[in-house]
């Protein structure tokens, strides 16, 4: 096979190409970013020679004509995305979903920039310099999309803070309501004993009384609870985001 590529001598050329290979195949890697990792100092490798060098010796699906035997082959698949979850999923956007998905995905890419920079480092100064540049201008993307996603979260953050507030408030509401209709109803059942002892009841009166007094006490404190709680509901429907 005569490789289209044109490498210095001394580079390797089985070891480089195959690695190539690797780096598209495997990696996913653009044909400028593998013109760029694989033109040495004083030698620019062109992206189409790397266009015509795949199509000429890579056929599609396959690893390359070079690599050693005991690779698998790769698996013809789409790479995962991190937009994938909203789509046709049935999920309902909204800006801040996809702004979230959109921060990650810049944050993605400038990872994949900082490995492109450290790798360039020593080797290629041009190619740092490129690099340095694409992050920079990356950043600023990143920048302007979390200023958005802040201002997206807000009323997601304002309603949470709400629904705490009036948690709180109900919680107390009832508490106070429970021991208002205790207090009331332990009065009822001191002034029921004090009787019996006064010989005011019979055993059978106070025992009656004492059952009337339980199942009135359920019911009043059911109901002093859920008007607390819809007193809370209602004072707080001004409050909502």
């Amino acid at each position: 096979m005569v490789p289209l590529l044109e490498f210095p001598a001394g580079l390797g050329l089985d070891h480089t190409l195959e690695q190539l290979h690797r780096d598209r195949v495997e990696a996913y890697a653009s044909f400028e970013t593998l013109a760029e990792k694989y033109s040495p100092p004083g030698h620019r490798i062109s992206e189409s020679s790397v266009r015509r060098h795949f199509r000429r010796h890579v056929s599609p699906g396959q690893y390359s004509p070079i690599a050693t035997p005991n690779l698998s082959p790769p698996v013809a698949a789409e790479p995962p995305t991190l937009f994938d979850p909203l789509v046709g999923q049935g999920q309902r956007l909204t800006p801040r979903v996809v702004l979230e998905a959109s921060t990650a995905a810049i944050i993605q890419k400038l990872r994949d920039i900082e490995r492109e920079y450290q790798m360039a480092l020593g080797r290629s100064p041009q190619q740092a310099e490129r690099a340095l540049a694409k992050f920079l201008k990356t950043h600023a993307l990143l920048e302007h999309a979390l200023a958005r996603l802040e201002e997206a979260r807000k009323p997601r953050q304002q309603l949470w803070k709400a629904v705490g507030d009036i948690s709180e408030k109900m919680v107390n509401a009832m508490a106070d309501a429970y021991a208002e209709s205790a207090k009331e109803n332990a009065a009822m059942v001191r002034g029921a004993i004090n009787d019996f002892l006064l010989d005011k009841l019979r055993p059978s009166e106070l025992v009656r009384r004492i059952e009337r007094f339980e199942w009135e006490w359920t019911a009043d404190l059911a109901n002093k609870v859920q008007n607390a709680g819809r007193r809370v509901l209602r004072e707080a429907q001004g409050s909502l985001p």
